[in-house]
């Protein structure tokens, strides 16, 4: 596993090493802005894991992966939501394909209604979390038009929301997670980010 400096990177960087525990064979780090990988590629190619993962985004991501191609390493590549970005593909070419993404955004083809509405209304297709950001938005206006009209009646509203939405089920717990979250895989190919499926199905 290869984590960055950011918060975002750290902190997931953080839970896949608790969840990987004993499958974990190695771990390093980089700074945002760093293009040059030669030093943690060499101890990866030393290593030879099966799979890596980069907890970070797709700037950094995009280079990481061109150099860990070109080393000759041919395992798994798999980077979280961060890295699950057209951009990713277009700054690493060819070397993107076959890499995996995971993330707790559903796939928009699993709601055709709204990804039509989405570009018909936007102009564009629905980005990672649209669909979530539209349920997001769902939960505040309900709140609002229940009465809600100052911060913490509606803070108190979002706390005790228990509702279902286009995306997933809303309920959060007491640290502000979802508490049934779902997490999809998805695989860059032919250029596009694909759906593979709900993780754990």
């Amino acid at each position: 596993m290869v984590q960055d400096d950011s918060d975002y990177g750290i902190g997931l960087g953080t839970a896949v090493k608790e969840a990987l525990g004993d499958s974990l064979t190695g771990e390093d780090r980089t700074i945002t802005g760093n293009k040059d990988f030669s030093a943690i590629i060499t101890k990866i190619n030393t290593a030879t894991p099966d799979a890596v993962f980069y907890s970070g985004y797709y700037a950094e991501a995009a280079p990481f992966i061109q150099q860990l191609r070109a080393s000759g390493y041919d395992g798994a590549f798999v980077g979280p939501d961060g890295i699950k970005d057209p951009e990713f593909i277009k700054q690493a070419g060819d070397s993107s394909a076959g890499a995996y993404f995971t993330c707790p955004c559903i796939p928009g083809e699993l709601i055709p209604d709204f990804a039509d509405a989405y570009t018909e209304t936007a102009g564009i297709e629905p980005g990672t979390y649209s669909i979530e950001g539209y349920d997001a938005t769902t939960v505040l206006l309900a709140g609002i038009d229940a009465g809600n009209h100052d911060r913490a009646a509606l803070l108190d509203w979002v706390v005790n929301y228990d509702a279902p939405g286009l995306s997933k089920h809303y309920r959060w717990n007491e640290k502000g997670e979802l508490q049934e979250p779902d997490v999809y895989g998805y695989k860059a190919e032919g250029g596009k980010i694909v759906s593979v499926g709900k993780i754990g199905e």
